[in-house]
């Protein structure tokens, strides 16, 4: 016997919002743990700062996924938190001097993350006189200290005014869409509209900044190739050439590299071979 269950008052409200019915059945399989992890994040997740993972120079993560985040217990009045929001709590982005500082002095508090881009955050408000505390959605600015020390908007060649619009004007979306190659992407797309391979245009200045990161050394023989860098290469682990996740990106010697499966296209001229050789030596 079909059973057939109708919520008419919740039909009503979902027409009147226009929002468009979802394909869920009771015969799709269950989310898998990264899927339930990011219906967490964008409805953001409570958890110590220790396990906030910095990766990539600095850029904040938990379990791969690129996150930010903030203090929900602010102990801030409500008109500071509504009104006045270049005194009010920020958000951070990046591991700043700020959460340095907190790490260092052990103060793990328990910070919001998410990666929710609407820039709107729900905190809890103090009451000065009464201590009674109470929820409020509002808008925070960014941490200064992780824009600084990101330089994003080349923020810290600037000053006074200049600096202070780069501050006001930052924009969560344009910093996700920044770094989302560093990132695994979410499964949004399938086999059909899934977009065609290859490099992403960023990807000499992201190839060059993971060998800065790794001070160009080969991570599989550790040779040393600051003075030659054209020898030292970026490579992808998984071969999907869209993933510049940290964990996908290798930066091996040009040798290393040609050791790779399907790499037999990297080749060495003789002398370079020679010249790495003798470096792994002297190197020693």
């Amino acid at each position: 016997m079909k059973l057939i269950v109708e919520f008419p008052e919740i039909d009503l409200a979902r027409r009147k919002i226009g929002a468009s019915l979802s394909n869920w059945g009771l015969n799709q399989r269950p989310l898998n743990d990264r899927e339930r992890l990011i219906i967490e994040l964008e409805e953001g997740k409570e958890i110590p700062l220790e396990d906030v993972t910095p990766v990539h120079g600095g850029l904040l993560s938990v379990k791969g996924e690129q996150v930010l985040l903030y203090i929900k217990d602010t102990r801030q009045d409500k008109d500071t938190l509504l009104y006045d929001p270049e005194n009010a709590r920020r958000f951070h982005i990046f591991e700043c001097r700020t959460l340095n500082d907190m790490r260092r002095n052990g103060r793990f508090e328990r910070y919001v993350v998410t990666t929710n881009r609407s820039g709107v955050f729900g905190v809890e408000a103090t009451d000065p006189h009464s201590g009674n505390i109470t929820n409020h959605e509002v808008e925070l600015l960014v941490c200064k200290n992780c824009i600084k020390d990101l330089n994003w908007n080349k923020f810290a060649e600037f000053a006074g005014a200049e600096k202070k619009g780069i501050w006001l004007s930052f924009s969560i979306e344009d910093f996700f869409s920044e770094f989302a190659t560093f990132f695994s992407s979410k499964p949004t797309h399938t086999d059909i509209t899934a977009p065609p391979g290859g490099y992403v245009k960023k990807w000499k200045s992201i190839a060059t900044s993971y060998k800065e990161l790794r001070n160009w050394r080969c991570t599989s023989c550790g040779v040393d190739l600051s003075k030659h860098p054209m020898l030292l290469h970026a490579h992808h682990e998984n071969g999907v050439l869209s993933d510049n996740s940290e964990a996908n990106i290798k930066v091996l010697c040009v040798l290393c590299h040609a050791e790779k499966p399907y790499h037999s296209r990297v080749k060495p001229t003789p002398k370079n071979e020679l010249l790495i050789k003798q470096l792994r030596i002297e190197q020693r």
